[in-house]
């Protein structure tokens, strides 16, 4: 009998003991997390702080090299401006490589290339850059550093016009006047000329007078509503309107 409840103390001594040693090892668990929390209360602002810094400094750096290689650009300094523009024009600013684009289209500092001149108008254009857009269209339309495109040339010349570019009106009335893209329209070549013309594109009016004398007096009625139409909307909504069936690729 003594022997049995000495066992049944012993189990239940190494029950408490058990207990006991969960308890401990739970507070320390517990005091750690604490810890690690009241220390990273100070680590996770000090981190975001040195990514705040990186960036700063990173955009600071880009900044410098962005005003250094224009100001070189616009003092005559090309050695320098190519430098410092071919970096930024790699890592993907549609504005050094719209540059890049006039530097190997003109041989400034490198030796002309029509087609690498192309490649980096396009990567501008991609990037959203009107100048760059238009560059492009004017690549396709003339056939440098490319076969000779007019639905090309077009569909960056419109996306220029869109932006506010104004001599690429002038450029889609020309096209449309060739009559190579389908039959010769003069409502809407007088459409996109008078946009021209108020965009006080150079050569812009004479064209549209010339049309003028072209035109029946049917046609320059519907001239006339098709202006009035477009004026109550946006230029990207009247766009079916200035180019029906023409079907832009999306670029």
């Amino acid at each position: 009998m003594r022997m049995k409840l000495s066992v049944k103390k012993c189990v239940l001594n190494e029950k408490k003991i058990k207990i006991k040693v969960f308890y401990i090892l739970m507070l320390k668990c517990f005091t750690r997390s604490r810890l690690l929390f009241v220390r990273s209360r100070w680590l996770i602002p000090l981190i975001l702080c040195v990514g705040c810094l990186s960036n700063t400094f990173n955009e600071a750096h880009s900044n410098s090299i962005d005003e250094t290689g224009y100001r070189a650009l616009k003092n005559g300094d090309y050695k320098t401006a190519l430098r410092y523009i071919s970096y930024l024009a790699t890592n993907g600013d549609p504005r050094a490589q719209y540059n890049m684009g006039i530097f190997y289209r003109d041989g400034i500092e490198v030796k002309s290339n029509d087609t690498q001149a192309l490649r980096w108008f396009l990567k501008a254009a991609k990037g959203g850059h009107m100048l760059g857009e238009y560059a492009s269209g004017m690549a396709f339309y003339l056939g440098h550093g490319a076969t000779p495109d007019l639905q090309m040339a077009l569909n960056y010349f419109v996306r220029a016009a869109l932006k506010g570019h104004a001599k690429a009106p002038l450029n889609i009335g020309q096209i449309l006047y060739s009559g190579k893209e389908g039959k010769t329209d003069y409502v809407r070549i007088y459409l996109w000329w008078k946009i021209a013309s108020e965009r006080q594109a150079e050569g812009a009016d004479e064209k549209l007078l010339g049309l003028t004398k072209m035109m029946s007096e049917d046609e320059m009625r519907e001239a006339r509503v098709l202006i009035k139409k477009c004026r109550s909307m946006t230029m990207k909504q009247c766009l079916p309107f200035m180019l029906p069936g023409k079907g832009l690729r999306p670029l």
